[in-house]
């Protein structure tokens, strides 16, 4: 086992079952109680355990199905702010795939979420190392967890300075960035080493993807190029990695060594 899962495992877990109920009354409005009541009685999980992360549009939480597995229930907030709304739009006005919205506040977030699983599910299916969605409904999510028993894998952000082959990780990034570019025809769109996870044996997952636009989106290779920017900045402090403009050409050509 690497020496950050010996010693920063407790510190990553980040479940504080003391701000369950500092969140309660942000999150669990009487509309996300119903969804969470429907999705129990579907089988989907059995008990809603503590927050693992808290974010400006929505609160992550692990719970456990029927068969004692460990869940997340990822819980967008209503009641989020104007501007986290007009930074949603920008990632949805353009893409292909959904007309120009005005809908509701809420219904704008149910939105959201339909937009994050299935970017996850094209993105599983074309073999992009990432959770596996399982369903959503309303503003809800449950995906694979990713962890080993109760300690979920760490942000690339908090394992860089422990990790063992920098370069292996990076060219696993980029490969997965790749095969979701060629494979999925999706951007990430958000991508940087908070939306990245690392494993013990330093295979990477990304994570995030609501904000993923299709590459038919006017804003696509834009939003490519930032996404690869951000994870190459970040390995420049650890290990001398290839040519940023070189990476994103082989990305965009869909040279197959890499996908």
């Amino acid at each position: 086992m690497s020496v950050f899962f010996e010693r920063k495992k407790k510190e990553e877990r980040r479940i504080k079952d003391r701000n369950f109920y500092k969140i309660f009354d942000q999150v669990f409005d009487r509309e996300t109680m119903l969804t969470l009541y429907d999705l129990t009685n579907k089988g989907y999980f059995e008990y809603l355990y503590g927050v693992l992360k808290t974010g400006k549009e929505a609160n992550i939480f692990l719970a456990e199905d029927s068969s004692g597995d460990i869940v997340v229930v990822k819980i967008y907030r209503i009641d989020t702010s104007d501007y986290t709304v007009r930074g949603m739009r920008k990632y949805i006005d353009g893409d292909p795939r959904f007309h120009r919205i005005r809908a509701s506040r809420r219904r704008l977030i149910y939105l959201w979420v339909q937009k994050e699983y299935k970017n996850l599910e094209l993105a599983y299916e074309a073999g992009v190392s990432c959770p596996r969605p399982i369903t959503y409904m309303n503003n809800i999510i449950i995906m694979e967890y990713l962890g080993k028993e109760e300690y979920p894998y760490p942000m690339l952000k908090y394992y860089g300075r422990y990790m063992r082959n920098p370069r292996q990780i990076f060219e696993r990034i980029i490969e997965n960035v790749s095969r979701l570019y060629c494979k999925a025809n999706l951007v990430h769109a958000d991508l940087s080493e908070y939306n990245i996870l690392v494993d013990e044996d330093e295979n990477v997952y990304l994570i995030d993807f609501p904000q993923a636009v299709s590459k038919e989106h006017p804003q696509a290779l834009e939003f490519l190029y930032r996404d690869l920017r951000n994870v190459w900045n970040f390995f420049l402090n650890y290990e001398d990695v290839r040519d940023l403009e070189t990476i994103f050409n082989e990305v965009i050509s869909c040279n197959k060594k890499n996908i």
